[in-house]
């Protein structure tokens, strides 16, 4: 029998962008569009489109983008299905973190959902 392989963790190395980009935080939110634990029809396209009009767009309104992707995550009943990704550059105020934490409680509230997938990250991006 042989012996788990260790798994090392490295450091990032310092982000350096070309001279036509500059550094942000950036952030994805995945939203999934089908019922939460009880079965339904899930989430439609239009009240997608309402609650990114009501709920994101006033709280990142400098701009972001939205596309359509496949939810693969497992769930306990194995449902997949639709979801929507948004693509922000965040603005960089005090708040950003508290902003995204509003529309992931907004959206759980609204849709019955367990959750919203949130990753933040540094990337180059252009202006």
């Amino acid at each position: 029998m042989h012996a788990p392989a260790r798994l090392t963790a490295v450091a990032p190395k310092p982000m350096v962008c070309d001279a036509a980009l500059s550094q942000h935080a950036t952030a994805e939110l995945v939203f999934a569009r089908v019922a939460g634990e009880r079965p339904g029809r899930g989430v439609s396209e239009a009240e997608f489109s309402r609650f990114l009009t009501d709920q994101i767009a006033p709280r990142f309104h400098d701009g972001l983008t939205v596309i359509d992707a496949q939810n693969l995550s497992p769930r306990p009943a194995d449902v997949y299905g639709p979801a929507k990704v948004v693509m922000i550059v965040l603005p960089g105020h005090p708040d950003d973190g508290a902003q995204l934490e509003a529309i992931r409680a907004a959206y759980m509230g609204r849709f019955n959902q367990q959750s919203v997938l949130e990753m933040t990250h540094q990337d180059c991006v252009s202006d």
